[in-house]
């Protein structure tokens, strides 16, 4: 690292490590909830300015006296690279020549940098630019050619999970002479839970990582307008009575046009809710309704067609299809037309009182430059009977990573880097995203919805239907809602037959994969 690299980095950890002791820690209660740092910069730190304390704790505790030596070893990741914000930084983090930092990824390069000083090894990124198909196209040439070189595979659930049926990773749950403790916080287990099949595990998620947290969804709301007719979401939250029958009944108040007549190219219409087509399946997730369940050998079992999953359909189908409350893009454009984005700009403008997308949204350049005031919330409830509010994460961007089952013989060096990074990942980098990124600088002036956002992460369902799209029933509520056709027992009736057969097949490939291992 060059004099100038190295001042820029030191002088953005001074500040990122001021900002810490200004901020309290977040509720023990929440899903995200970190421990404070208690350490400054590896790089030109004088042993000086170590407490005894510090030098007697090993930097991550449980791997002290392991077994294995990880010096000079480098931990090769492959992914993908785009536009998506921390997609390349949640990995490597940075420092720029200019000293412009974010400060999410100070903390994931200041993981990185103590990492290696105490345990010897690097991260490397093999960041591809190239789509998900040559994603996986590249995986397996590899492995056909005996040419793999690198040691996890990360990238959204949709790419990773056909790699996993076909042989190509490890199953977490049965892996020997691993080092990772899948049952601690930091791995996540409530969704390893939602997306393991049979008790097998290929992907797994966590702090390790930042655009699990990014792409789940949640529900925006304007605050002027709701203030306006005397709408206090929050406390519909509070009190438990935040459902699908309460936002719509708000939509039904707000909603009205300037001409007379709804129309997205109209600029003075004021709408209830705009969207895309697909929110109609997070709406329906919001319900606690995924299109499978689990039995009690942990096998998924077809649900859309439950009583309490039609019902939801019901509601929110009354609600997407309602063209005088409701604008979702596709209704008036096709789904890739550019043009489309001026439906969900009418947010932006102030002029819909709803907008559901992910939490990624409040740190969009629309969002961040929208001269509004808004809030976030959970995805209503079915009703107040429901348990618990809950949030879905978008499959297609839902950051999993998996070990690839080319690399025997340094299993235990990969799994004890993963396990090292998820650990201190929790401790460094989770509390500067979560409570300094989100909370503190994308909703500086609200007390509220700091608390949403706990219970929006503390209460995520991952359907694992959508994640290995088996039969395309990703698209399923797609194609009623466009279809405008509330036959949903008969369509469940007509699909239940090819689901069932796909994801069968699923099973079956995991179960001959176990055979073959043992």
């Amino acid at each position: 690292m060059n004099f100038k690299k190295l001042l820029s980095f030191v002088i953005a950890v001074i500040m990122l490590c001021a900002l810490a002791v200004s901020c309290t820690d977040n509720d023990d209660d929440t899903s995200k909830s970190t421990s404070s740092q208690n350490s400054a910069v590896s790089t030109g730190e004088s042993e000086d300015n170590v407490t005894s304390e510090e030098q007697s704790q090993a930097l991550v505790p449980h791997l002290e006296g392991a077994g294995v030596n990880v010096s000079d070893f480098e931990l090769k990741i492959l992914s993908s690279k785009d536009d998506r914000i921390w997609a390349q930084e949640q990995f490597i983090g940075y420092v720029d020549d200019d000293g412009k930092t974010d400060p999410v990824s100070v903390a994931v390069y200041e993981r990185n940098a103590r990492l290696e000083q105490e345990y010897g090894f690097k991260v490397v990124l093999e960041s591809m630019e190239l789509g998900f198909n040559e994603f996986q196209k590249r995986i397996r040439n590899d492995f056909a050619a005996n040419t793999a070189d690198y040691h996890v595979i990360a990238n959204g659930s949709s790419v990773i999970a056909p790699l996993t049926v076909e042989g190509y990773c490890y199953d977490l749950y049965n892996l020997e002479d691993s080092y990772l403790e899948l049952e601690e916080e930091w791995w996540d287990p409530v969704t390893q839970e939602d997306m393991s099949i049979g008790h097998h595990l290929y992907m797994i998620s966590g702090d390790i990582m930042i655009l699990d947290d990014q792409f789940t969804y949640a529900m925006f709301f304007n605050k002027d307008i709701a203030e306006n007719y005397d709408y206090n979401p929050y406390q519909y939250v509070y009190e438990n009575k935040w459902t699908m029958d309460v936002m719509y009944e708000m939509m039904k108040a707000v909603a009205h046009s300037g001409e007379g007549t709804m129309d997205v190219e109209n600029g003075d219409d004021t709408w209830g809710l705009v969207g895309v087509h697909f929110d109609t399946y997070q709406m329906i997730m919001g319900a606690g309704t995924p299109q499978v369940n689990k039995n009690q050998d942990d096998l998924p079992v077809f649900a859309m067609n439950l009583e309490r999953n039609i019902n939801a359909f019901f509601k929110i189908f009354d609600i997407v299809t309602d063209r005088e409350r409701t604008a979702l893009k596709e209704t008036y454009y096709k789904w890739d037309d550019p043009l489309g984005a001026k439906v969900t700009d009418h947010f932006f403008n102030g002029m819909a009182l709803f907008f559901p997308t992910t939490v990624s949204g409040v740190s969009s350049e629309k969002m961040r430059n929208a001269e509004i005031h808004y809030g976030i919330l959970p995805m209503p409830k079915y009703d107040e009977d429901q348990d618990n509010y809950a949030s879905t994460i978008n499959p297609y961007h839902f950051f999993v990573m998996a070990i690839p089952n080319n690399n025997v013989e340094d299993l235990d060096k990969i799994t004890f880097c993963l396990e090292a990074m998820a650990y201190l990942s929790r401790e460094m980098v989770t509390n500067v995203y979560y409570e300094r990124t989100l909370k503190l600088k994308r909703f500086p002036d609200d007390d509220d919805s700091p608390v949403m956002l706990d219970i929006i992460f503390r209460n995520r369902l991952v359907d694992i239907s959508v994640i290995f799209n088996w039969a395309d029933c990703i698209q399923y509520y797609n194609n009623l809602v466009f279809g405008k056709n509330k036959g949903i027992v008969a369509y469940c009736y007509s699909v239940i037959t090819k689901f069932e057969a796909a994801m069968q097949a699923t099973i079956d490939a995991y179960q001959a994969l176990d055979e073959e291992q043992e």
